[in-house]
């Protein structure tokens, strides 16, 4: 059964979706603008087979609301404080999209207790590339008295989201309705971030797990050939829905990772 919680950290409360299972957990964190919503179906795979947890990341869903610009950093060690708060030594985590560049920052926080890193939606380019991502994503809007910020943001939520998929869409509008600051933030701490840069400087096992025709495909290319050490699996169609839309192909490939490195065959 999935369990909701919030878990105390100084600067507010993170809320969380979680089942029990064997082993350390794997910790999932979700994409921009979503929460830890975006994760019920893979969290109902794992449930009895491995503990998981899926976090509300600060700024989203019902997660405390950060002030100022958090790098990825502060988000960080924002998750970190939080897997304290719960009690928890060791711990795998896959992320998506933006998920990917909060757990590279894990990875280098907390060295001897994260396990291993899944990334699917990997942003893999160099400064100019981000800086082109974050002026074609703009600011997000804020309301207004006809409510045309409503309308803007439904149409920044469905371009991204090919094919029509109401269970994805509909969650993530509502996402970002909610996340108006958050998804700013967010966004500006991910274009922010040198991401294979940081990389190189994770220590445990890493791998990807991404939709076939995820908007990031074409970025894949360059980690194979900078990274060959990095094992890339192709899941099915998903677009960015990879956590809704094939659940258990995705959760699947994050159990036979998990527990290849805990038994030590990776």
């Amino acid at each position: 059964m999935i369990k909701k919680g919030y878990v105390e950290i100084p600067e507010g409360q993170v809320h969380l979706r979680r089942v029990e299972g064997i082993g350390p957990p794997i910790v999932l964190l979700h994409r921009t603008p979503a929460s830890s919503v975006s994760f019920e179906a893979m969290l109902a795979r794992f449930d009895g087979r491995r503990a998981a947890i899926a976090f509300d990341t600060p700024g989203f869903g019902q997660s405390f609301r950060p002030a100022g610009r958090p790098s990825t950093v502060d988000y960080a060690r924002w998750f970190l404080a939080a897997l304290d708060g719960l009690g928890i030594d060791g711990f795998h985590v896959c992320g998506h999209h933006t998920g990917t560049h909060f757990g590279v920052e894990l990875a280098r926080l907390a060295p001897q207790r994260m396990r291993s890193l899944l990334l699917s939606g990997v942003l893999y380019t160099d400064a100019a590339t981000r800086a082109a991502f974050a002026t074609r994503l703009g600011q997000a809007l804020r309301p207004d008295p006809d409510g045309h910020y409503a309308v803007e943001t439904w149409k920044f939520v469905r371009r991204m989201r090919e094919p029509f998929a109401p269970e994805v869409i509909h969650e993530d509008f509502i996402g970002a309705l909610l996340a108006i600051e958050g998804r700013d933030q967010a966004f500006g701490a991910v274009f922010a971030q040198d991401f294979p840069a940081l990389l190189r400087e994770v220590r445990c096992p890493i791998r990807v797990a991404q939709a076939v025709d995820d908007p990031l495909a074409s970025m894949l290319a360059k980690l194979e050939a900078e990274r060959p050490d990095i094992p890339v699996e192709r899941l099915g169609a998903a677009q960015m829905g990879l956590p809704e839309l094939q659940a258990d192909g995705f959760a699947d490939a994050a159990l036979r990772f998990a527990e290849a490195v805990d038994s030590g065959s990776t």
